[in-house]
């Protein structure tokens, strides 16, 4: 119990201070995960983060005015990471932190997040609840890294979705 109040500590000053590392690269326990938000193609300030561990609510911060945070995630759970900024739809990922065993070490994860205006037309709501990334440990890249099928199919989907895109991403969700 008391390592996890260390790293929630750890993040709560990652947070609060995005221009300082915290987090000792190659270490065996922590994925560090650097995440900038921007709209429009700018930094965005005064915007919610919300982590959840294994679909619990861990921390809820509101990062100072940089647009760029830092978390430190322990290896072997499932994280989602939401972003929330008034005026804007939520941002999701997805993290999924296992990785084999014989593993030792790895480079931080690096995440823009690109909010969309509320009052996008070419938001389609039913899309923009899903995550935009689903991270993960890939072993020919030895190191976590998004699904770029996955990430291209949702952001095409919300843009202009289809009947096609339905039925891809429902039947996608079934075979799990």
């Amino acid at each position: 119990m008391m390592k996890i109040h260390i790293h929630l500590l750890t993040l709560v000053v990652a947070l609060a201070f995005p221009a300082t590392s915290l987090f000792a690269q190659g270490d065996d326990n922590i994925l560090p995960v650097d995440v900038s938000v921007t709209a429009n193609g700018r930094p965005v300030g005064q915007f919610t983060v919300t982590l959840y561990r294994d679909n619990e609510q861990v921390l809820q911060l509101q990062p100072n005015k940089f647009s760029a945070f830092k978390l430190g995630l322990e290896v072997g759970a499932h994280y989602s990471i939401s972003v929330v900024k008034e005026g804007f739809h939520e941002k999701l990922i997805s993290v999924n932190t296992d990785v084999p065993e014989e593993v030792a070490g790895w480079e931080p994860y690096l995440c823009e997040l690109q909010l969309r205006s509320l009052e996008d037309a070419n938001v389609t709501p039913f899309y923009i609840d899903f995550p935009s990334a689903l991270v993960r440990w890939y072993g020919r890249k030895r190191g976590f890294d998004h699904s770029e099928h996955y990430t291209q199919d949702i952001q095409a989907a919300i843009e202009r979705p289809t009947t096609d895109d339905v039925e891809r991403l429902v039947s996608a969700d079934r075979s799990r």
